[in-house]
């Protein structure tokens, strides 16, 4: 015996509908697994690209300790090395420099922050010039300073080394003697000539006087030692002079 055509309706039916589900709830399953999927990659890149460190920063980051230890560098290196700090303070100077190119090639939105990139270039230029000419007078004074107390002490050992005239390193004494010689007289012979000679004209005697001058000098050898030891150290000032 045949079923009823109501009945073969009502299970054509039912199947349809249990075919159109398990179609329908497969569908809704693969469509939840592309979400998740896609969802998953997009979070994921996003954390990617929030996790990379971003170049621009990398590089202001830099900069930015760059020029907040430049001053800071200076100081240290003034006291370290006091005659070369110009050295390290340039090649920091042009190092923040070459810093502000890199940043100057990148992409930015808008040209305001090139120009204020522009700006710091300009700064950093500024103040190399004005610490050049820094140096250059700090350096004349430190020479006017040394060229003044040189010639201080110079003023100094020509003052205590000066001697009055040559009467203190050389002494001259002049010693003059007389001497008086009486007149001989002259012998007349024996007793009988003088009895029966005749009586001759009486001469006066001469003196005879003798001059004699004697003239000694005598040198101060201390004193020649201190003119000597003035003209020496005249002599290294004068070559320290010459050389600065």
């Amino acid at each position: 015996m045949e079923p009823a055509p109501k009945y073969k309706t009502i299970a054509r039916s039912v199947r349809g509908k249990v075919i159109a589900a398990f179609l329908l709830g497969c569908a809704t399953i693969g469509v939840a697994i592309a979400i998740s999927y896609f969802s998953f990659n997009e979070l994921m890149g996003t954390v990617d690209h929030l996790s990379t460190p971003n170049k621009k920063m990398l590089v202001l980051n830099n900069l930015f300790h760059k020029i907040t230890q430049l001053d800071q560098k200076q100081r240290a290196d003034a006291i370290a090395n006091p005659g070369k700090t110009y050295n390290s303070f340039l090649s920091e100077s042009q190092s923040i420099l070459e810093s502000i190119d890199s940043l100057r090639t990148m992409d930015w939105s808008s040209d305001y922050q090139l120009e204020r990139l522009s700006t710091m270039e300009d700064i950093l230029h500024l103040r190399d010039r004005r610490y050049i000419r820094y140096l250059k007078a700090r350096s004349e004074f430190v020479y006017n300073e040394k060229f003044s107390r040189q010639l201080d002490s110079l003023a100094n050992i020509l003052a205590l080394t000066q001697l009055p005239g040559d009467t203190s390193v050389r002494t001259t004494e002049k010693k003059v003697t007389t001497t008086t010689y009486p007149a001989e007289e002259k012998d007349e012979g024996t007793w009988l000539g003088r009895l029966f000679s005749k009586k001759k004209t009486t001469d006066v005697p001469e003196t005879k006087i003798t001059v004699q001058e004697e003239v000694t000098q005598k040198i101060d050898t201390l004193s020649v030692a201190r003119q000597d030891s003035a003209i020496q150290q005249v002599g290294l000032i004068m070559k320290g002079l010459e050389a600065d």
